[in-house]
């Protein structure tokens, strides 16, 4: 349950950032439709604060254009997003994000960021989460 990090030398700005969008989440028998593209999104706007050029980029593990400069990539671990808070069950969202350097070819971090909502009706949403996560997550590469 990590989201910050500590690198040797803070991602620098100037370098162009590609998020890869990771198949959407399963739990309990159900696909959550466009949930990759959430958890993608989110550390798009996180990164989006910092780089001067962030791309979302589609692609299978073993197919990404790793561009030239830092990818990311995100697997959805685990994603409960409860439409309602009258169960007393909360969303939670776990995120494993790793953050390569393409020009040099090597991995610079690898983090499980995890996080979960308050409990009863005013139970943080699964985007609150992410957005959250996302932000503490990123500025600490920086």
């Amino acid at each position: 349950m990590q989201t910050m990090v500590n690198l040797d030398d803070p991602l620098a700005p100037a370098i162009g950032v590609a998020i890869q969008i990771p198949r959407d989440a399963e739990y309990g028998g159900k696909v959550y439709e466009g949930s990759g593209w959430q958890a993608a999104d989110a550390l798009r706007q996180a990164f989006d604060r910092f780089s001067q050029g962030v791309s979302i980029v589609d692609c299978p593990d073993d197919q990404c254009d790793r561009g030239g400069g830092y990818f990311v990539a995100l697997t959805i671990l685990h994603w409960e997003d409860r439409a309602t808070g009258w169960s007393g069950r909360r969303d939670r969202v776990t995120l494993r994000v790793t953050v390569y350097d393409t020009r040099l070819n090597h991995r610079l971090t690898s983090s499980i960021l995890q996080s979960q909502g308050s409990n009863g009706a005013a139970s943080g949403h699964v985007q609150t989460l992410l957005t959250s996560l996302a932000e503490k997550y990123v500025s600490s590469l920086y």
